[in-house]
């Protein structure tokens, strides 16, 4: 099995021109991917986590603090991310520094999903990493963090040492902001520069948009997101209240690109479905997309081209979606789709956006947000004006495909010099 992994992850060629596209470790992902082996990593884990969360003593949470990064960190980052608890932040904070790109990033994860403000200086350092997906997720992380402190002070942990570090926030903002200024100066990577471009926007004037928060189980010391499958999510689940927005002008697009970094090739294609073909083992539905970029949750979502955003929305099994509306020549629109996004957007219905434009994150794996699935990006394209009708992932084999595209046969003639091999999709 392992073989069959490292093969599925020699197969993809890289997307970024000049710099090689990043691997992950999948025995790592395996174990995510398997529920038995996720439960056992669980059982080790979990009551040191709990000791931790328990412990009132300083030096005691930094002995637990330190066993959990050190024993745990490398093997069982996926089941640590998990967590909500203000006690890990130190935990993440420390793992930042590993040797492996795919726990430093995930790490960082952790560290915006629990708001960490102790933790922001080792954020900051990652803007120089080696890996380009760290450096996005870096530059995200921060502007997240900073405007949470201004918008959304509730959602932030009370323990003594994060209240201490909140405090600070307003002192050290000036200065993460000079470091995502100075590192976006020297950045090569078109993608990451995006990123760290929509986060100096948040720095400056942008408002996030905080979409949905997950909800945990479990009591305090151990609470953490349930690890969903697909059979527990309803797949024919649909979104209401639809808001669609009529702002913005179209503008004639004047290039194209891809959804995210490494698109499209996937860390890894367990679980992924071909669009516009019908699922005998989902009820014979049809999947109007194309899953992409397996297992790299946190990671940025672009726009593929100029366009006005038209829905922002989290419900169903979606997580996050965003739509946006783009005139692809002079009399056809064309719709492109982002679904199982995280909670917190960069943009908002109406906003005309460019190519390339950081529009939001994807989202936790086997959650909510991901349908119970691997994190993913959901990506489709739709011809025609903007029609809230459209936006759903499934829909019976016996429904139309009229309109629906597939992503990469459309995008593969428009981005130059990044042809997307058959296998990669198909």
């Amino acid at each position: 099995m392992r073989s069959a992994l490292l093969a599925l992850l020699l197969a993809f060629p890289a997307v970024v021109a000049q710099e090689p596209a990043p691997r992950a470790d999948a025995a790592a992902i395996g174990v995510v991917n398997r529920p038995e082996d996720f439960a056992s990593r669980q059982r080790e884990v979990e009551p040191v986590v709990l000791a931790l969360g328990k412990s009132t003593w300083t030096d005691a949470r930094k002995l637990l603090g330190t066993r959990l990064a050190d024993e745990f960190g490398e093997k069982a980052i996926e089941v640590l991310i998990r967590y909500r608890e203000p006690h890990l932040i130190p935990v993440f904070a420390r793992l930042t520094a590993s040797s492996k790109w795919y726990v430093r990033r995930l790490a960082v994860f952790g560290l915006q999903r629990n708001l960490g403000a102790s933790g922001l200086d080792r954020v900051a350092a990652l803007l120089a990493d080696e890996n380009p997906l760290v450096r996005e997720i870096a530059a995200t992380t921060l502007a997240v963090v900073h405007f949470a402190a201004k918008k959304h002070k509730a959602l932030f942990p009370k323990t003594r040492e994060e209240s201490a570090a909140q405090r600070e926030l307003a002192k050290r903002r000036t200065a993460d902001q000079k470091a995502i200024e100075a590192a976006h100066e020297k950045e090569s990577n078109p993608y990451v520069k995006a990123s760290m471009e929509g986060a100096l926007e948040t720095f400056a004037r942008r408002p996030l948009l905080l979409i949905h928060t997950e909800p945990t189980v479990g009591e305090a010391g151990v609470r953490f997101v349930p690890r969903l499958v697909g059979a527990e999510v309803n797949p024919h689940a649909k979104l209401s209240g639809f808001a669609g927005s009529g702002g913005g002008r179209l503008q004639l697009t004047r290039g194209w690109g891809y959804p995210l970094l490494l698109y499209p090739r996937e860390i890894m294609s367990i679980g992924s479905d071909p669009p516009l073909v019908a699922l005998p083992e989902k009820q014979n539905s049809l999947h109007f997309g194309h899953d992409c970029g397996w297992f790299l949750e946190g990671s940025s979502i672009y726009a593929v081209a100029d366009g006005v955003v038209r829905l922002v929305r989290s419900g169903g099994d979606w997580g996050g979606l965003i739509v946006v509306e783009h005139l692809a020549e002079k009399d056809r629109k064309v719709n492109s789709l982002n679904g199982h996004c995280g909670m917190w957007v960069f943009t908002k219905p109406g906003e005309t956006v460019k190519k390339g434009q950081l529009l939001g994150q994807m989202g936790l794996s086997f959650s909510a947000e991901n349908g119970g699935h691997g994190a993913h990006d959901h990506f489709g394209m739709f011809e025609g004006a903007f029609a809230a009708q459209h936006c759903y992932g499934r829909s019976a084999a016996g429904r139309s495909i009229e309109g629906w595209l597939i992503p990469a046969d459309f995008l593969t003639p428009r981005v130059e010099g990044k042809r997307i091999q058959p296998e990669s999709y198909r």
